[in-house]
């Protein structure tokens, strides 16, 4: 009687664990999931690995891109809870936070340092930061009909920190006496609804009611159709409703002109008739914000059932959408994953974000209660330069449910 009951113990375990949705699919689920990267479009990692580094400023300004020396910073961890309920409906909160922070220094700046320049020439220099930080929310709605998929998620964001530089500029005019004019100017501007420095509320309900006067909505959502089991196609777009809106602007300026030469620098003296002028403004503004704004077409293709999966993506990102400084790009994603009956899986891919190049690797492996997820990745803003190293990201992501 042992016998009997241990082998049909053993074919319903089997059975399950051989299923094709057993590992797939929870009824309920909480994830965190933390990714993060950090590159840029020149210097690789793996050249600074060598035993001996070579830094030649020369050809550096050679083959420093056109549009100078980008830096990418992006970090997006979130927390989510879903509940499905027999693939036919989808519900759940969303948390997280959005940073993405940019800079650039124009080409000119590393060709004066690798080549010089010549007598009564007038060198330009260029500079450009920009860095968001928001918190945001929202629920998840998706059902199913027949092959027809439809979620909507409607979030709303707070914008906490915002940066921008305005009008940075270096001029180096050089004499025959060996002697350099340097006139520059610079303005940093910093948005928050918290206060700048010391002006910041101390008290947790008022720092709350702060933050959330400044209240964004968008949405975010999917039209998908299973066209059969192997081919699935979904429209995702996220699209804003309501700006967010800082009413604090602290702006630093600062103007330089003084004359110097190379002698001057070497005996540590900065040169003679050095004029700057700082000043630091506090302000009250209306200024408007946006997250970025996307529309995509994805398309999911598995010949082998769950063995072998594709998943293709192409679309557009708009970054700060109806704003002085908003930016269009396309973006794309592409992915070959392997999974071995849900249990384990590998998956490569190449992607274009929020005008970031990275080509990542990563490894899952889900024990029905508990899934793990575990990437690493090389990424810049040039495509071939990320094969070189010049950026660095990583993913981890852990789901428990049942």
């Amino acid at each position: 009687m042992k016998r009997k009951i241990l082998f049909v113990l053993f074919v319903l375990m089997t059975s399950l664990v051989f299923s094709k949705s057993f590992f797939r699919n929870r009824y309920f689920e909480m994830k965190v999931t933390v990714p993060v990267s950090v590159s840029n479009n020149t210097f690789g990692i793996f050249e600074m690995l060598q035993k001996e580094v070579v830094i030649d400023l020369s050809e550096i300004a050679k083959e420093m891109p056109k549009n100078g020396f980008d830096l990418f910073v992006n970090a997006s961890p979130n927390y989510e809870v879903t509940l499905n309920i027999n693939e036919k409906f989808i519900f759940g909160p969303r948390i997280g936070i959005n940073m993405y922070g940019t800079a650039n220094v124009s080409k000119s700046v590393f060709e004066f340092m690798g080549n010089g320049n010549s007598l009564n020439e007038s060198l330009d220099f260029t500079a450009q930061v920009n860095a968001d930080l928001f918190a945001y929310f929202g629920l998840l709605l998706g059902v199913k009909i027949g092959k027809l998929r439809v979620g909507v998620l409607p979030q709303a964001f707070i914008p906490i920190y915002s940066a921008t530089t305005e009008d940075v500029f270096l001029n180096i005019e050089n004499s025959e006496d060996g002697k350099f004019h340097i006139t520059g100017n610079g303005t940093l501007a910093m948005y928050s609804n918290l206060g700048m420095l010391n002006d910041s509320p101390n008290d947790a309900s008022e720092i709350i009611n702060v933050l959330t006067s400044g209240l964004g909505i968008d949405v975010e959502g999917y039209f998908g159709w299973d066209y059969s089991k192997s081919v699935a196609l979904d429209f995702n777009y996220k699209v804003p409703i309501k700006a967010g809106c800082y009413k604090n602007k602290m702006a630093y300026n600062v103007n330089l002109d003084f004359n110097t030469s190379i002698s001057d620098f070497i005996n540590g003296d900065i040169g003679s008739e050095f004029v700057t002028n700082g000043e630091q403004k506090n302000e009250s503004v209306d200024f408007k914000i946006y997250r970025p704004m996307k529309f995509n077409l994805a398309l999911r293709y598995n010949p082998f059932e769950n063995f072998l999966t594709f998943n293709v993506l192409g679309g557009v990102g708009i970054y700060h959408p109806f704003m002085d400084d908003m930016q269009i790009y396309p973006e794309y994603f592409f992915a070959a994953k392997v999974s071995l009956i849900g249990l384990l899986s590998a998956q490569i891919s190449t992607e274009y974000f929020d005008k970031c190049f990275s080509h990542r690797f990563l490894a899952s492996i889900n024990l029905r209660l508990v899934q793990l997820d575990a990437g690493v990745s090389v990424s810049s803003t040039n495509f071939l330069k990320a094969f070189q190293g010049t950026g660095l990201g990583a993913f981890v992501s852990v789901a428990v449910g049942f």
